[in-house]
């Protein structure tokens, strides 16, 4: 799946959202429910018109990963060439949790807990031990689960230009990105929501044993450990990166028979094993300017029977983390 059919897919189930016919839960409860319904539909406005901080634009992809320096092992049932998904359906649902009410009851916070259930198909090509020069697929049943949060948090119109509470001006105008103003009866018009922060994305196989325990990224100017994907980075926090100077990631997982490949728009490369539960590679990120300000680059774990083994299920973790090419003009690109 392409990325440009990725993102108009959101659009529609946001659009479904805003006239209130798509899936949501709400987590907190809410006095005023005229007022709640219109906070979801401004925050589903919100994510509409910039779907980049919703989607990652990378884990759905078709692309084709092929293995260079895998451990095939002693007992290794197959000989994996290449390998990619082919998601033939996406459920999405996402749950609204209001916090922090004011001096009226009514939230001044909500965390939007994006969720989608993708299933298809993980395809292996192999070489066959049969005939020479030929290919067989194997094809292992696929049902990954996807998780994003994204914070809202709920101002005056007239303070744009003041501090949001969270520790760093984020909104006003800086993140108008959907005046929704008059679109909705019965909201304080003094009043919007404002995207103030998001997380990265965590993408887990069904009954997954496989977990990344930590993604390191290492430029010139920072030195970042993630250790929680779904932990908030403010918008103004997030890594800002440098076409110009290489990148390392060091990814750690909880075995040293593990296969990691980089997830970055047409790159689908295969980590160095280091044989300690490590795995790295460095990289120098492309200059694309079709792509939005707001970007995503992840990485991808998968056990050794994934693609070493037959008849073992597919058994995978992805992390992807969003971050900037500097200068940094998320502002002027959002609005």
């Amino acid at each position: 799946m392409k990325r440009a059919l990725i993102f108009p897919s959101i659009l529609v189930v946001l659009g479904a959202l805003l006239t209130g016919c798509g899936k949501s839960s709400v987590n907190a409860p809410v006095s005023n429910s005229s007022f709640r319904t219109a906070a979801q539909a401004r925050m589903a406005g919100i994510m509409a018109s910039a779907p980049q901080v919703v989607e990652d634009g990378q884990f759905e992809s078709g692309e084709t990963a092929t293995l260079g320096s895998g451990r095939p092992g002693a007992f290794a049932a197959i000989t994996p060439l290449h390998f990619w998904r082919h998601i033939t359906h996406v459920d999405r649902s996402f749950e609204f949790a209001f916090s922090d009410t004011d001096s009226t009851g009514k939230p001044t916070k909500a965390m939007v807990t994006v969720n989608k259930v993708l299933t298809g198909t993980f395809n292996i090509a192999t070489a066959s031990e049969t005939t020479p020069d030929s290919v067989v697929v194997v094809q292992k049943a696929l049902e990954d689960h996807w998780e994003r949060k994204l914070m809202f948090v709920r101002i005056p119109h007239e303070h744009d230009g003041d501090d949001d509470g969270e520790g760093d001006h984020m909104v006003g105008s800086t993140m108008a990105m959907h005046d929704t103003s008059d679109d909705h009866e019965g909201d304080d018009e003094d009043e919007d929501w404002r995207l103030v922060g998001t997380s990265g994305v965590q993408v887990t196989s069904k009954d997954a044993v496989t977990k990344i325990v930590s993604l390191r990224l290492q430029a010139t100017g920072i030195d970042t450990t993630v250790t929680d994907p779904l932990g908030l980075f403010r918008l103004r926090g997030v890594p800002q990166l440098d076409f110009s100077t290489p990148l390392t990631l060091t990814v750690t997982t909880q075995h040293n028979d593990d296969v990691v490949v980089l997830l970055l728009r047409h790159h689908r490369v295969q980590f160095t094993n280091n044989g300690d539960n490590t795995y790295s590679w460095t990289l120098d990120l492309p200059s694309e300017e079709d792509m939005p300000t707001l970007r995503h680059i992840g990485v991808n774990a998968f056990s050794h029977g994934t693609l070493f083994d037959d008849q073992l299920p597919y058994d995978s973790q992805a992390w992807i983390v969003p971050f900037m090419i500097k200068p940094n003009m998320m502002a002027e690109d959002l609005h």
